[in-house]
């Protein structure tokens, strides 16, 4: 069992990514922005960050941004987004995300997803759907 936490401002989004991952053992925390997100990576370990896109306060990049310049290490980023361009998945990677999944989703792809970025190495690629 992993530590997840889903970071989206849509809680229906929410509630369904807590119902995939918990019944597939998982334990999730929620939050609805990118502000909330830090305050929570700040207070507890996490094993992998679900992180949308666009968001208020901060967005999925602006998070990536402020991890990537913070001195302890960050779990993964799954960015999980509506946005899902090559520019949009390019930015992602850029930014530090290592690995992408589009909206609207399956719960086997997701869990494959996950499943992938919690034995990951951080040499690998970026991996998209």
């Amino acid at each position: 069992m992993a530590n997840l936490l889903v970071v989206d401002d849509e809680v229906d989004i929410r509630e369904v990514l807590t119902l995939m991952l918990s019944t597939a053992g998982h334990a999730v925390d929620t939050v609805a922005d990118g502000g909330q997100a830090l305050a929570a990576l700040d207070a507890r370990h996490y094993d992998l960050v679900l992180l949308d896109r666009t968001m208020p306060v901060l967005d999925g990049l602006a998070v990536l941004a402020r991890l990537r310049s913070r001195a302890v290490p960050s779990p993964p980023v799954l960015m999980v987004s509506a946005l899902t361009s090559r520019a949009d998945r390019a930015a992602a990677e850029a930014a530090g995300a290592r690995g992408f999944l589009g909206k609207p989703f399956d719960r086997a792809r997701l869990l494959q997803k996950v499943d992938d970025l919690l034995g990951d190495d951080p040499e690998v690629p970026l991996r998209t759907a």
